[in-house]
This record gives structure tokens, C-alpha cells and sequence, in this order.
């Protein structure tokens, strides 16, 4: 008995690495979220001229910004893994 490691094309996108392309998609949308999501939550409140809730939340953000970092260089290589051969 023989098993085969070549699946052939994906059935649904009609590519071999179809799956690998959406959860490197997935993966950039969430790292935009993560990015984006961030400023929002640590720069709103200062900008909506808010000067006590932008200050804690300043200081939030300083207690976080360590665990911000960790979650971008996570998340940049699982998108740099999940990349699709090229050629």
C-alpha cells in the first residue's frame, strides 16, 4: 500500500495552495486590525481632546506596547510562512 504526498489542485480554487493564499490573507487583514486597532485604542481618546481618560489610556498603552510588538512579529511570520511558492 502507497500513499501519495501530492494532493493535486485544490477542488474549490482550482490552485494548489488556494487554502495557504486565504489564511495569508486572513493573516495580513488581522495584522492591519492589530495595527490599526492599537493606535485607535491608545491615540482616540487624546485626540477627541478627552485629557484624563487619554492619559490612562496613554498609560495603558505604554503597558501594552510590549505585548503589541510580540503580536506583530507573531503574526509577520506566520504571514511570512504561510507565503505561497513562487515561480
Amino acid at each position: 500500500m502507497t500513499f501519495s504526498t501530492s494532493r493535486g489542485p485544490c477542488p474549490v480554487h482550482g490552485s494548489r495552495y488556494g487554502t495557504i493564499r486565504i489564511v495569508n490573507t486572513v493573516l495580513r487583514i488581522v495584522l492591519l486590525l492589530w495595527v490599526v486597532g492599537y493606535l485607535f485604542v491608545s491615540c482616540a481618546p487624546i485626540l477627541n481632546g478627552h485629557l484624563l481618560i487619554g492619559a490612562i489610556t496613554f498609560v495603558g498603552g505604554i503597558i501594552l506596547f510590549v505585548p503589541w510588538v510580540l503580536g506583530i512579529v507573531v503574526l509577520a511570520a506566520l504571514i511570512r510562512m504561510t507565503n505561497p511558492p513562487r515561480g
